[in-house]
């Protein structure tokens, strides 16, 4: 191995070829044995393993472990800040690929919460780009697991993510009787969608500290004190009412994804086109209440003191870990503060530190005159400021770091995580 290697080339090194990828995949899978949750999708080119919580419960930690695509790459990759006629793949590497069946491209995941490095490959089955999420400490032990030595480096690297203590980033979970199109990560953000929802619209009482909804279409929702009356009382609520998720009566033909880079000003480029996801491999299950996937999240009671601008909501993250922020709702929409933000700004005089950032982005909540008029109106406008450094923390020229316009409030994208040193806020659009 080399010598002050990241975690992502010391991967690439233990998985240099799409073979090595696949014998990392069977290898985990192997050492799981009655732990491994594999789903595929697109007739078996695209594989995805999750992790029971243990041999004694139905469980299913609903973050993946590995993904792996035996065709090509995961998804559709677009370049958006290059020119167009720019190659969206890299040129092939130098030298001769190693003389080993089944080479061709492909790509691995591997996984750790919020974490990920990827290692993609080219048409002769040789590693060509590795790439990993935002943390630069993403899968540092990877490191020390691969130098000790003791067995060929794709098997360590196996052991290692075997090892991976995936339950450890949140409580939540996944029951699953049957296997369903999209897989647990779609039954999983069903549920998480539906949750979110009920907490901002104030369904679920500050009281509740456990939440279930089905995974096939969030619509059955229910709580209590505790995980074992919100399952009783979510089973009661199925057998009143079985969710059954919308599956149009025909199937439009596949097309294939085409993108269209354009030069919108000197250096500013924009991407148009069509990305389809994965094709399932599985049918839909009878809707019964014995295949009905139920998703299960803890809630975090808030102890933060009440504060006059406004009142404590909680929010979930990406793994249904609950964080909280200060809402405030008036009659043009509403105004949320990270609860770790809270402590550096001036609530009383945030929102017209958000006026000048709005004038300083040049933020606009007027109505599209290019929307389609046969599509529904994008009647809210949200956008997302930065008013502290994301390493130090520290106050910075408060800025709006994002924005969009919907059809209604998407209360169920607000990622709890990324709030929390955050602020949002929402308006209506007049139309």
């Amino acid at each position: 191995m080399p010598d002050g290697a990241t975690p992502a080339e010391m991967i690439r090194v233990a998985i240099p070829t799409s073979r090595h990828a696949q014998m990392l995949f069977d290898m985990v899978v192997s050492r799981l044995g009655d732990l491994a949750v594999v789903e595929t999708a697109n007739d078996k080119a695209q594989f995805t393993l999750y992790r029971r919580e243990g041999l004694d419960t139905a469980a299913i930690i609903p973050w993946p472990l590995l993904r792996l695509g035996v065709k090509g790459r995961l998804s559709t990759v677009v370049m958006l800040a290059a020119p167009p006629g720019t190659p969206d793949e890299p040129p092939p590497r130098p030298g001769k690929a190693p003389k080993l069946r089944n080479l061709g491209p492909g790509e691995i995941e591997i996984h750790d919460g919020p974490h990920r490095i990827t290692v993609t490959y080219g048409d002769d089955g040789r590693w060509m780009e590795t790439s990993r999420s935002k943390d630069e400490d993403a899968h540092v032990g990877v490191i020390d697991a691969l130098v000790r030595g003791g067995a060929q480096p794709t098997e360590l690297l196996a052991q290692y993510v075997e090892r991976l203590d995936l339950a450890r980033h949140s409580s939540a979970r996944v029951l699953r009787p049957s296997p369903l199109p999209g897989g647990i990560g779609s039954a999983w953000r069903r549920g998480l969608y539906a949750i979110r929802d009920g907490l901002f619209d104030e369904r679920l009482p500050a009281d509740a500290t456990c939440a279930v909804a089905d995974g096939f279409t969030g619509a059955a929702l229910a709580w209590a004190a505790s995980e074992e009356e919100a399952l009783a009382s979510w089973r009661e609520m199925i057998e009143r009412e079985q969710p059954k998720p919308h599956i149009p009566e025909t199937q439009p033909e596949p097309e294939a994804d085409s993108i269209t880079r354009r030069e919108e000003a000197p250096g500013v480029f924009s991407a148009h086109g069509r990305i389809s996801g994965p094709t399932p491999d599985v049918p839909w299950p009878e809707f019964t209440p014995e295949n009905t996937p139920a998703v299960i999240i803890p809630l975090e009671r808030c102890q933060r003191d009440p504060q006059d601008w406004g009142s404590w909501t909680r929010l979930l993250g990406p793994h249904g870990e609950t964080t909280f922020a200060l809402l405030r709702r008036d009659l043009d929409g509403c105004t949320l503060v990270g609860d770790r933000l809270v402590d550096v700004v001036d609530l009383d005089e945030i929102e017209g530190v958000l006026d000048r950032a709005d004038v300083m982005s040049h933020v606009s909540i007027e109505p599209r005159a290019d929307w389609p008029e046969h599509l529904p109106s994008l009647n809210s406008c949200s956008v997302i400021y930065r008013l502290v450094d994301d390493d130090t923390h520290e106050p910075v020229e408060p800025q709006v770091s994002g924005s969009r316009q919907t059809h209604g409030f998407v209360t169920r994208e607000l990622d709890g995580a990324q709030v929390q040193w955050q602020v949002v806020r929402q308006r209506w659009v007049e139309e």
